[in-house]
């Protein structure tokens, strides 16, 4: 925990937190999905399911998740599309995780 606050509140140790949201980003992907994966092209026009999650493309995939979730463009896809997830303040990546958190609350494995 103490290191999860702390990425929280400085940008020097946010591997962990970083790590965990990836992880979430990936098993989100999975279930509970994107509505209409075919749409959800990055800008190259690779689809999500395409592309491994690094801490190169995080970001984008993340960026592209939530606005297909939403069904449009919201705040937090407007802060990623100006700011990649490691350059986010510690209000802008808790609202993430809470999307994340929330988005997996209807994942099948959860629901069981």
């Amino acid at each position: 925990m103490t290191n999860f606050q702390q990425a929280f509140l400085s940008t020097s140790s946010t591997r962990d937190l970083n790590t965990l949201c990836q992880i979430l980003l990936r098993t989100a992907l999975d279930d509970p999905g994107i509505p209409n994966p075919k749409k959800a092209l990055t800008n190259l026009g690779q689809k999500l399911s395409e592309i491994d999650i690094t801490e190169h493309t995080f970001s984008e995939i993340l960026r592209i998740y939530i606005r297909e979730r939403n069904g449009f463009d919201d705040k937090l896809t407007q802060i990623l599309s100006d700011s990649s997830f490691q350059a986010l303040n510690a209000d802008e990546k808790t609202e993430i995780l809470a999307f994340l958190c929330n988005d997996l609350s209807t994942n099948k494995r959860v629901v069981e």
